[in-house]
């Protein structure tokens, strides 16, 4: 997921848990998750815990880039297969993914956009409150408020995988995600602002779902032409070569 043009207003809000809707990923389904645990060194409202978890960043240096997947391949507009091997082959892939996250400029990346069809997704996201937030979800389940609780705001929405373009887009301000980590140990989230908006945009790609597909054919219409404008700024294998606009001047004009 790319950050939007426009930043948004996010209220916390208790929610009541009756009023609630789920979003089940078909891998889930296979995989129930047991109680629910600490991602990526953050307790459920954001507290910062001192070496649960390797940061982003730590991740990061560990792990080599991969090109990210555009929308129109097929493993973005398929569900992915349930990750049932927690395993050294997953961490290499979560490096993989925390680095090109970060080489993209993301604040969130789906197993699918690395061209992995494997119901996984990896954040470092602010919350509603401008606290960071980073780790590794498997087989999540997105939880969404309905009813009176249900708030939604709208506001720019980008993907990595569609790069350079963005369109409005309302969702609800407050979502739970649960799932596994890398290692198979429940965790859940409860997230508010950005981070809201990320795991929703996140389990949508494991569902073959691009944001694009919830837009009206306008706004669709419209986020592709943003899209074809600026595609000569990202080469075919970004980030594994760079944007344009990010390499040194002799490299871009030798392109």
């Amino acid at each position: 997921m790319m950050i939007g043009h426009r930043a948004s207003e996010f209220s916390r809000r208790q929610l009541d848990p009756s009023r609630m809707i789920e979003i089940n990923n078909p891998a889930s389904s296979e995989l129930p998750c047991q109680g629910f645990g600490l991602v990526a060194g953050a307790t459920s409202n954001g507290q910062r815990l001192d070496g649960v978890m390797p940061s982003a960043q730590e991740w990061a240096k560990k792990g080599k880039l991969r090109r990210i997947t555009r929308w129109g391949e097929d493993v973005l507009h398929k569900p992915s297969r349930p990750v049932t091997n927690f395993d050294e082959e997953l961490h290499d892939l979560v490096a993989d993914m925390f680095a090109t996250m970060a080489a993209a400029d993301g604040v969130g990346l789906a197993g699918p956009q690395v061209g992995v069809d494997l119901a996984l997704f990896v954040y470092e996201c602010p919350d509603e409150d401008g606290r960071i937030h980073s780790g590794v979800v498997c087989n999540p389940t997105v939880t969404l408020p309905e009813g009176r609780d249900r708030n939604l705001v709208a506001t720019d929405e980008g993907c990595l995988s569609w790069p350079g373009a963005y369109q409005t887009l309302a969702r609800t301000d407050f979502a739970v995600c649960e799932g596994v980590d890398e290692n198979g140990s429940p965790v859940r989230i409860e997230a508010t602002g950005l981070l809201a908006r990320c795991v929703q945009h996140e389990t949508d790609h494991l569902h073959g779902t691009v944001f694009g597909d919830r837009l009206s054919a306008r706004a669709r219409r419209q986020l592709d032409q943003q899209q074809a404008d600026l595609a000569h700024l990202y080469p075919d294998d970004w980030p594994l070569t760079p944007r344009v606009g990010d390499r040194p001047l002799a490299e871009a004009d030798d392109s």
